[in-house]
């Protein structure tokens, strides 16, 4: 895995934490429809969750100075009303974009077959190379969010701790098995094993 993905590189241009936030609510989350990356935007719920959001999160951007997004909109008008909130400067990327969902896209869960539910189980549990059909497998989306945090630590000065805001897939790719509600956040710390690929990261939701 490391000679896909540079670790070491992103390490070191990452501060020990950085702030992941899952946008708010989307039009389809409120229907139970599988997003991936197609783009629908925030839903009347999602759109009164943001000041809930900001209240639960106000704290904690006084060591924040960069706010990475995804470019999808459910996460970028998320991201926009942070940054109309705090002094945060915005850079939204398609790095961070949602596990593409492939055939998924737009079905809900009551029309998986049993067999594309113990795909789901799997996927959310960390497999490397298990992927929906026509979709990124979490490989994939590592490289790309690894490529994005690059990218994201040039534009910051050094420790300077960040927020992403993106999608539960990312976080779950970061960390197999974590979880997030809509308009919630959470502290991403660098865990010091270098060994194992699955533990570089560790998840501390707020509670």
């Amino acid at each position: 895995m490391s000679s896909v993905i540079d670790l070491e590189e992103v390490r070191q241009v990452l501060p020990s934490k950085f702030l992941f936030i899952r946008h708010a609510e989307s039009s389809w989350n409120a229907r139970g429809l599988w997003q991936g990356q197609c783009d629908p935007g925030l839903s009347e719920k999602g759109f009164s969750e943001l000041p809930v959001l900001w209240e639960q999160t106000q704290r904690q951007f006084g060591e924040i100075e960069w706010i990475f997004s995804s470019d999808l909109k459910r996460a970028l008008w998320t991201a926009h009303f942070l940054v109309e909130k705090s002094n945060a400067r915005l850079w939204s990327s398609k790095h961070f974009r949602e596990r593409h969902a492939g055939d998924w896209s737009g079905k809900s869960k009551a029309e998986f077959s049993e067999n594309h539910r113990n795909l789901m189980l799997s996927i959310q549990r960390g497999s490397w190379l298990i992927k929906p059909p026509n979709g990124e497998n979490r490989l994939d989306v590592m490289k790309r969010v690894a490529a994005g945090l690059l990218k994201g630590g040039e534009k910051a000065r050094e420790n300077i701790t960040f927020a992403l805001v993106s999608h539960l897939g990312v976080l779950r790719t970061l960390i197999p098995g974590a979880e997030l509600e809509n308009a919630h956040a959470g502290w991403v710390r660098i865990c010091q094993d270098r060994s194992n690929l699955t533990e570089l990261f560790s998840w501390e939701p707020f509670r």
